[in-house]
């Protein structure tokens, strides 16, 4: 892998340690610089969950992806780095369902006998990665989390904003997983008619105000409580807004 590349794709500067600093810095300054987004899925591109070629999309090209692969790569460009890190299964709560094993990909990373939950392919959670093992509430600079066992083996994501009560995430395992084990999860969301992904188009990223979204043909800027909400009415006009609000260049 290419670490110079990799560091200048999220904007990174100087040397990367093996700490739980450079841990967070990596961490946050992949979420404000690669947007989760799943063009490829939209328009029947395959998308293929191997190294060489997420690297050549998410750093060479620029682009973003979802949580296969955005967590997948920053996976290996943290052991690459020499970090402790494994990849590990978790279950969405969505609304009252909770999606199947390999819903969603996360990272653990162990640093001096302590584990960090690290996630850059959710979308809109935690920009700083979450110490598992405390039950304390833990804040990003946004939003507040915790990390509570179950009455199982599994841990629940729980998150809330400054005024609301937490509210589950997902829940998650300790448990190493091959890469191979997210494969037919990966395919059904990029063909099942019942994906999420298969039925809306989504590209958002946050900043340091609040965060920009492209959802099917609406461009939404949040900037703290407010919210402002513009029609896309052309593909060329999406093209623009990709470019210029999510330096993402992907023509029709």
């Amino acid at each position: 892998m290419d670490a110079k590349a990799y560091l200048k794709r999220i904007k990174f500067s100087g040397i990367p340690g093996v700490d739980v600093d450079t841990l967070i810095k990596l961490h946050q300054h992949h979420v404000w610089n690669v947007p989760f987004e799943n063009l490829d899925v939209q328009h029947g591109i395959k998308i293929r969950l191997e190294p060489s070629a997420l690297f050549e999309k998410i750093v060479t090209r620029n682009r973003g992806g979802f949580c296969y692969e955005l967590n997948y790569l920053f996976h290996d460009f943290l052991v690459h780095l020499g970090f402790t890190a494994k990849l590990i299964s978790a279950r969405i709560f969505n609304g009252k369902e909770l999606g199947p094993k390999f819903d969603h990909m996360a990272v653990l990373v162990t640093i001096a006998q302590e584990h960090w939950l690290a996630d850059v392919g959710f979308g809109d959670l935690f920009v700083s990665p979450l110490r598992i093992g405390t039950a304390d509430e833990q804040y990003d600079g946004r939003t507040y989390f915790k990390i509570v066992r179950t009455h199982r083996k599994e841990l629940s994501l729980q998150m809330r904003s400054k005024d609301s009560k937490f509210e589950n995430k997902y829940l998650f395992d300790t448990d190493s997983h091959d890469i191979t084990a997210f494969a037919s999860q990966c395919e059904y969301k990029q063909h099942s008619p019942d994906s999420h992904f298969v039925k809306n188009k989504i590209v958002t990223l946050p900043y340091q105000e609040g965060r920009k979204t492209i959802f099917n043909s609406k461009y939404i800027c949040r900037s703290g409580a407010d919210k402002t909400e513009y029609t896309i009415t052309s593909e060329k006009e999406e093209v623009r807004i990709l470019k210029e609000a999510f330096q993402i260049d992907f023509g029709f």
